[in-house]
Formats: C-alpha cells, structure tokens, sequence
C-alpha cells in the first residue's frame, strides 16, 4: 500500500471479521436515526444484541409485521425509548408490567397479535435460543458501545453519525483501538448480557405512555397495567371479540379522550353510554368506583283511551280504595299526566319468603287526543307498561290500543307491555272469548317478540280482566307486574343483566333526596317544580357537596333518574367527535 493513499477501514475489518462489521454498520444507521427499523422482514425471533448494542441511544422500535412469538425483554428496558410498534406478529404475551423500564415510553402498538393476556410469566432471561459462543463475531455487537466513544462523543445525545471525513482522521489510530475493542468484545460478552438482563423487581408506573393499540388481539380482560397509567389519552381496544366487560379501574385515566371499542359486545359499560363518546363511558365506570347500593325503583306506565279505568286501577292496586266509588267517578279524566308512588308487593302463596317488593314511580297518562304528542317524551324502557281498555266497548276498546303500542315500540323497543281490561263485573255482550280474539288481533298476544317487533309491536306479557270496584283479578294482575319487573333486563346488556340487579352510585340517590325536598319547597311557594341547570348545579354543590365531580357524571345521574321516573331530564343529543 503506497504512502499517503486513503485506508479503507470498515474493507480491513470486514475481511477480517464480516459479521461484525455488518452488526457495527447495522447500529450505527440506529443510532443516526435514534431508531431501530426490523419491520417486515418476517423475523421468527430477534436477537437481544441488537438492542442493547445502542441502548441509550434509541427513541424508536418498529418490529412489526414479522412472525415474532414474544418480544426481548431488553426492548422494554430501553431507557429512551419512546414508541414500540410490535403489530402484526403471533405475540400472545409481553413481560409481565412490573418488568418494564422504558419509562420515557409515550406509544405502544401490539396490535393484530394473538395476545390473550398482556401478563404474561415466560422467563425472559433464558436466551440459550441465541448462540453466544465467544468465537462467534457477531456478538460484538453487544458491545459496540465501548467502540462508539473512538468515533463520536456518546455524551452529546444529539450525535450524528461521522462524516467519512472524519473518520479517515487518524486512521491508524481509530483502527488499532477499534479493532482492539472487538477483540475485547469477544471476550467477556457472556457476562456483559448476564449483567445487561438483570432486571429489577420493584414496581413502578409508566408515566408517559399516552397511547395503547391492543386491537385485534384475543383479551379476554383489559390487562391491569391499562388502569394505572396516568397520561392515557387514546385506547385502542376494537377486534377483541372475547372482551365483554371494561373495569371501573379504568376510569382513573382521567385524561382518556379517544376510547375505540366498536363491535365489542360489553356488558359493561352498557351500548347507551358507549354510544355517548369516551368520556361518558370514563364517567360511567367512574361512578362504579364509588359506593353503590341496590336500587329496585322502575316506572310503571298507565296507558289509554280516555275513561278507560287507569286512575281507578292504580288507586286499587295501592291500597287507597274508596268504597263509595261508583262507575260515574271513573268518568272524571286525568288531565296531562298524573305521577304518584306506588310499592308492588306479590302475594306470598306457594312461597316461604315473602318476595322483597319493588317500588314504581307511576305515571297514569291522560287518555285524551290532544296529549298524544307528549307521551313519547316520557317512555323508556327501564319500565313496565298497562295497556287498559274498557271491556264495555268491545272491540273497538281493544282496537284503540294499537297506536299507544306503536308508540311504546318506537320509543321503547322490546318492553313488555301487560293487557288490563276493567269492568269485568259490569255484564257486557263482549265475552271472554271475544276478548281473548280481539286481543290476539289488535295487540298480538301470543306471539312471539320478534314477530311483534316487526309489526310495529311491544312484547305482550299477557292479558289480565280485572274490577275496579269488586277488586276481582287485581291479585293476579299484581303478581304480573312484580314477575315482570324483577325479570326485565337491560336490552344493552349481552348477558341479559335484570334491572333490578343493578347497583347504582349513592351520590344518585342522595341526588334524588334533594330534589325531592327542592319539588316540596317549590310547590309550597305556589311555584311549579321546575328548575334550570344552574340551580341543579347549585343543588349539587349545596353544602355537604355530592360526590359529583363534573358535568358529565351529573348529566348521567340526571338521566338515570330521568329513566326511573324520578324527573324529567331532556338535554340536545350528542355531537359526533372525531373518534365515532
């Protein structure tokens, strides 16, 4: 070689030791980009060198759309790391979270993998699958850190790659010490991965990650980890269809703006507060996080013609008989909509407890025309509904059911519905079998609910002939509502929960107790017991507060109480963000 003529460093060392040369040029192109890049190379596994040979210096990761079946631990020991993408792979575990180290970590995407559970307890210091012999150049990789200090100041964590210019700066030096650290290197590199794999055992929490991809994987459950990370903002959970419920720990990610879950089938949170966005969900499962007792109040709902009995039947089945009543009083029609309480208690025969009663909030609906347009704005299907007709008119009594049971179906999908026909004991051409046709007929009794559903029809629950002044059928037609009410379910659950089974936060309650003292004060001040969202603002703040931390929780505890029949709570419907 003639004097003075340029040395071909990275040509003298590949000749001598090929594989390392390729690993040393293969980390310094991470390092310029502060990225590791091994995506779609269709990878069965990944050699742990690779990460530790630049360490300190990698921000990203992409191993994605590979055949990986786990995932290195060192990858989640990288101090700067700030996005992981691992999709696309057959992953069905990561390390177990108190292993994790990368605390700088803001994106993690392990989508359309096959994980089942995130916790995962392989041990992730067993790499005999890597061979390790200390002939093998490769591993000086592992390494390369002691090499980089000769080529560029590891200190400045904005370090580029050298220009060949600089490189070529002393050549013989840079050789000897270079190729002195790589003998080394081959030395001592077993011990130096023991010591590199050490991880420590104390617990600890991602304070940065802000975005997690768990989509189309196999969860069964949301991994614990998701509920303690404090920055979550977006969540990606869709395509896991063994996932059916969301913990309330999750609410504590109060900053969680984007929640994805289309097309899971939940039972929890319910589709209505799903339907709502991402934060009416966190407030949803916020609300299970406080103390929550049973609550078995529904609304019972009084439906049709005018003069039909309604008033008279409710006051029956209350106990609060007059029995100086007389047909002539039934007469006198309720105006609007008349609300009252009523506590159903089934009759104990054939029992050895007595059933625990259920308390309805009852509203008997004025049957006149001009009051049509209004009762769609009180239906919903956390209720039991009479549909009463005089059996005196015959079949044009049951005949004018049919559009307040259109009406049910339109507003309240599926809810049951019970056929009351009074003056049983007034003698009338309009036998039982007569009846029994024309409710078959007109109201479908007998069917099945999905062929109701597409005529237009509720679920019939069954016909029952009852006497407002003998009190004859009132007994059984007591016993309907109550079996009815305690086997009703919530149509946006999929296992079918029973309303009645439900919990609900005391905050409700104690909400409900205050407007109820609100109503009394107002009526007492001849003033009609309506108040505006800044006074029910104030009510809530009234001293000792509620336990209501925002707007969002209080409009969901207005419209539970709003379904009870507690009040009447209407607010505009939600405007689509950018997540639906």
């Amino acid at each position: 070689m003639e004097r003075g003529a340029p040395l071909d460093l990275l040509g003298v060392l590949r000749s001598a030791h090929p594989k390392a040369v390729d690993e040393i040029v293969f980390s310094l192109r991470c390092i310029a980009n502060h990225a590791l890049d091994l995506s779609c190379l269709k990878l069965p596994q990944i050699n742990p060198l690779r990460i530790t040979a630049a360490a300190e210096l990698l921000h990203r990761v992409d191993v994605s759309h590979n055949q990986l079946e786990r995932l290195p631990l060192e990858i989640f020991l990288l101090p700067n790391i700030t996005v992981l993408k691992a999709s696309h792979n057959h992953l069905q575990f990561l390390p177990a979270f108190p292993r994790w180290r990368c605390t700088a970590l803001q994106i993690l995407d392990v989508s359309h993998n096959e994980i089942i559970s995130p916790l995962g307890s392989q041990d992730y210091n067993d790499f005999s699958q890597f061979n390790l012999n200390p002939a093998d150049s490769s591993t000086a990789a592992a390494m390369l850190n002691k090499a980089l200090p000769y080529m560029t100041p590891l200190s400045d964590r904005s370090t580029t790659v050298p220009s060949p210019t600089e490189l070529k700066k002393d050549q013989s030096k840079l050789k000897t010490r270079l190729l002195g650290t790589l003998s080394g290197l081959l030395q001592p590199a077993t011990k130096q991965i023991k010591r590199t794999t050490c991880v420590p055992t104390t617990i600890f929490t991602m304070r940065n990650l802000t975005s997690v991809n768990l989509r189309g994987n196999r969860l069964e459950e949301l991994p614990a980890w998701v509920t303690v990370l404090p920055k979550l903002w977006s969540l990606d959970l869709r395509d896991n269809p063994r996932l059916h419920w969301l913990p309330p720990e999750l609410a504590r990610a109060r900053g969680l703006f984007l929640l994805r879950v289309e097309g899971l089938m939940l039972s929890n949170p319910p589709a209505s507060e799903i339907a709502r966005g991402s934060k009416a969900v966190v407030c949803y499962l916020r609300s299970q996080l406080k103390m929550s007792i049973s609550y078995r109040h529904m609304k019972l709902m009084v439906i049709g013609e005018t003069a039909a009995g309604k008033t008279t039947l409710l006051t029956y089945l209350s106990g609060e008989v007059n029995p100086n009543r007389t047909h002539q009083d039934e007469l006198l029609s309720t105006v609007g909509v008349s609300m009252g309480m009523y506590k159903c208690q089934r009759s104990r025969e054939g029992r050895r407890d007595m059933p625990r009663p259920v308390f309805f909030q009852t509203l008997d609906f004025a049957g006149q025309h001009e009051y049509d347009s209004t009762h769609q704005c009180f239906f919903s299907q956390r209720a039991v509904y009479l549909g009463v007709f005089d059996i005196t008119l015959g079949y044009d009594g049951v005949a004018s059911l049919r559009p307040w049971l259109m009406s049910i179906q339109a507003c309240a999908p599926g809810s049951p519905v019970v056929i009351v026909g009074t003056h049983c004991d007034v003698s009338s051409n309009f036998d039982d079998n007569d009846i029994l046709a024309a409710v078959e007929q007109e109201c479908g009794l007998g069917r099945p609910a999905s062929a109701l559903g597409s005529l237009g029809l509720p679920r019939i629950a069954g016909l029952y002939l009852v006497s407002g002044t003998t009190g004859e059928g009132m007994d059984a037609l007591r016993d309907a509502i109550h079996t009815e009410a305690v086997e009703l379910t919530d149509p946006h659950s999929i296992f079918k929960e029973p309303y009645l089974q439900q919990t609900v936060p005391g905050s409700y309650l104690e909400l409900q107790e205050r407007l109820a003292l609100e109503a009394e004060e107002l009526k007492r001040n001849s003033s009609c017991p309506v108040i505006s969202h800044g006074q029910l603002v104030e009510v809530v703040k009234r001293a000792p507060p509620l336990d209501i931390e925002d707007s969002e929780e209080l409009s969901q505890a207005c419209r539970f109480l709003h379904n009870v029949g507690v009040l009447m709570h209407y607010e505009p419907p939600p405007i689509k963000s950018a997540e639906s």
